[in-house]
Order: C-alpha cells, then structure tokens, then sequence
C-alpha cells in the first residue's frame, strides 16, 4: 500500500456541499439540529472519497427542475447552518 496524506483548506461552500450531497444522496431535507461532530464526519468522508469538489458537479439538474430546486433547498439550509456554527470560514 502506498500512503498519500494530503491537507484541504475548506471554504464554506465546500463544507455546505459536501453536507447538501449527504442529504440529497439519502433523500432527505437538512437537519437543523446536526451537531457540529456528525457534519464534521460528513465532510471528513466526502473530502476522502470526492475532495473539494464534491461528488455531483455544477449543472448536473440544467434538466430537471425538481431536482435542482431539492438540491437547492437542502444547499440554502446547510450553507445557513455551516455560516452560523464556523463564523470564521470564508466563502
């Protein structure tokens, strides 16, 4: 096995998307009352297997409408959550 460790410098967009991919993923609206351990662990996970960009690129609904409004409404509510529990991260 060859080890590479490597270091992300996470933003609060990438912290939000790698929460919104969590809950799209398992079909589930954001959960408000997440503690900071658990969406650490999200991110944690998704930066292993994704990096910074995450697993769903940009435009990935431009054809479906509901689907882009879904993954929209769980970005708003994380992005919201993320700015509110690290005040510290930049965009």
């Amino acid at each position: 096995m060859f080890v590479i460790r490597t270091e992300h410098f996470v933003k609060l967009r990438d912290f939000s998307k790698h929460l919104t991919e969590h809950f799209y993923r398992n079909n589930e609206d954001f959960n408000t009352k997440l503690t900071k351990k658990e969406a650490e662990k999200i991110l944690k996970r998704g930066l292993f297997f994704n990096g910074l960009n995450g697993e769903i690129e940009d435009g990935y609904f431009e054809s479906s409408f509901e689907e882009g409004e879904r993954w929209n409404k769980i970005y708003s509510d994380a992005y919201e959550w993320v700015k509110s529990k690290y005040e510290w991260l930049s965009s």
